[in-house]
C-alpha cells in the first residue's frame, strides 16, 4: 500500500539495498548454512487470546525503551562529568565490567550467547533477572566510558530477557492459552529493538530473518508497532540519535530546513483559460500527464484540468466543442511556492493524488514558474536525512 500511495520513489534508494542484501544472504548461507540464528521449536500462536499478552508486551517494552535510552545517555554524561582523560574513563568502565563479571560472567561480550541461553530456557527466571540487572550496569559502564562497541545485540538481550520474564508470568497464569516464555523472548527482542531504534519495519524483518519462522510474524508485527508507537509518544529520539548528530546526520531535522528551489522543473505543460476542448485533449495526448495547469495571459496560475474530468466529454463531440478550460478546471487546485520548505511541499502532497504540483513565484502574484514531482521530493528527503543536508539537486 505504501508503494501505491508514494509511487515508485522507494526503489531509487531501496533497490540497491535489496540487491546487496540478497547477494550477502546467499553468500552467508553458502558459507555457514541456512539455519536460523535463533529458533524456538514449534513457534505458534496457541489461541487468539494470546494476541492480548503480545500487545501488552509491546506496550510495556515501548514504555521502558525511552528510560533505557536516557540511562545510556545519562551514563555518558556521568563519565564526561568526571573530566577524566579518555584512557582513564575507559579504565574505569572496564573495571566496572570486570568486577560485575566476577559474579556474573554473562556480562562478557555483546550478549549474543546470553540471548541464546534465554531463548533456550537455560536461565531460570530468578537468575535471568540478576543477569538482566548486571548486563544493564555493564552496558552503561561500557557505553558511558566511550569504549568501542555497539548496543544492537545488548538491546536484543534486554528485549529477550524482559520478554522471557513476561512470558513466564503469562504462561504461568494461562498455561493452556499461551505459548512458552521462549516465544515471548523472541517477540520481546523485536519489540524492544523497534522501540529503541524507532525503526519497527527493520525490527520485524531482522527478527524474521533471525528465526526464519513465519509463525512469529503476526505477534511480532503487533508488538513491534505497539512498542514503537508508545516509545515515540514518550520520546521521539532513537538510541542512535546522538551518534547520528555527532556524525553530522540529523534525520529529524536535515530536510525540514531545505527548500524545494533546486527541485523545481521549469516550463510545465499549461493551457490558457480559453483553451478549447480539442486543445486540452491534444495536450493530454502529447504529454501523458494527469493534470494540465491553467494560466491567464500573464501566466498566473488559475487551476488545473484533470484527465478524469475530460473523459466523459470524449463521447459527445458536439458538446465538447463548446467546453473551455476555465469551465472544467479545479480552481482550488493545490500549489506550492518556490521558497517553500520540503516539509511544506510534503504536506501539500498529502492532500493531492498526482505526481506533480505547480510551483508559483511566492510573491503574491501566483506566477507559475514550474512544477515539483513527488518522486524528486521524496528522494530529496531521503538523501537529506541520509547526508545531514538541507537541499539536494533535482533528479532527472
Amino acid at each position: 500500500m505504501a508503494e501505491i500511495v508514494l509511487g515508485t520513489i522507494a526503489m531509487s534508494s531501496l533497490g540497491p539495498l535489496i540487491f546487496a542484501s540478497v547477494v550477502s544472504t546467499v553468500m552467508t548461507r553458502q558459507i555457514i548454512g541456512p539455519q536460523p540464528l535463533f529458533s524456538v521449536r514449534g513457534f505458534e500462536v496457541v489461541t487468539a487470546f494470546e494476541f492480548l499478552p503480545y500487545l501488552a508486551l509491546g506496550a510495556a517494552l515501548g514504555a521502558l525503551a525511552p528510560s533505557f535510552v536516557r540511562l545510556l545517555r545519562g551514563s555518558a554524561r556521568l563519565f564526561e562529568a568526571t573530566q577524566l582523560p579518555l584512557w582513564s574513563r575507559l579504565f574505569l568502565g572496564g573495571a566496572i565490567v570486570g568486577l560485575i563479571s566476577l559474579a556474573r560472567t554473562e556480562v562478557w561480550g555483546n550478549g549474543s550467547n546470553s540471548v541464546v541461553a534465554v531463548i533456550s530456557g537455560n536461565l531460570p527466571a530468578a537468575t535471568l533477572a540478576l543477569v538482566l540487572v548486571a548486563k544493564l550496569v555493564g552496558t552503561c559502564a561500557t557505553v558511558g566510558s566511550g569504549a568501542v562497541g555497539g548496543v544492537f545485540t545488548p538491546t536484543l538481550f534486554f528485549g529477550a530477557a524482559a520478554g522471557y520474564l513476561f512470558g513466564s508470568a503469562v504462561h504461568g497464569a494461562f498455561p493452556n492459552w499461551t505459548a512458552g516464555p521462549s516465544a515471548y523472548a523472541l517477540v520481546g527482542m523485536g519489540a524492544f529493538l523497534a522501540a529503541t531504534t524507532q525503526a519497527p519495519l527493520m525490527a520485524m524483518l531482522a527478527l524474521f530473518e533471525m528465526t526464519l519462522d513465519y509463525g512469529i510474524v503476526l505477534p511480532l508485527m503487533l508488538a513491534c508497532v505497539t512498542a514503537y508507537t508508545v516509545a515515540r509518544g514518550i520520546d521521539p529520539q532513537s538510541i542512535y540519535a546522538r551518534s547520528l548528530k555527532q556524525g553530522g546526520v540529523a534525520p529529524e531535522e536535515a530536510w525540514i530546513e531545505g527548500t524545494i528551489a533546486s527541485l523545481v522543473k521549469p516550463k510545465p505543460v499549461t493551457v490558457g483559460l480559453n483553451a478549447r476542448f480539442h486543445d486540452i485533449v491534444e495536450a493530454f495526448h502529447a504529454h501523458r500527464h494527469q493534470y494540465l495547469y491553467v494560466v491567464d495571459p500573464d501566466r498566473r496560475f488559475q487551476g488545473a484540468v484533470s484527465l478524469h474530468d475530460v473523459k466523459p466529454f470524449l463521447s459527445d463531440p458536439a458538446l465538447s466543442d463548446l467546453i473551455l478550460a476555465s469551465e472544467i478546471m479545479h480552481d482550488s487546485f493545490p500549489y506550492v511556492e518556490q521558497d517553500a520548505t520540503l516539509a511544506q511541499a510534503l504536506q501539500a502532497f498529502l492532500h493531492h493524488d498526482g505526481e506533480r504540483l505547480p510551483v508559483v513565484d511566492g510573491r503574491g502574484g501566483r506566477i507559475l514558474v514550474g512544477s515539483v514531482s513527488r518522486t524528486d521530493l521524496m528522494l530529496a528527503i531521503s538523501l537529506g536525512a541520509g547526508h545531514g543536508q538541507g537541499g539536494v539537486g533535482a533528479t532527472t
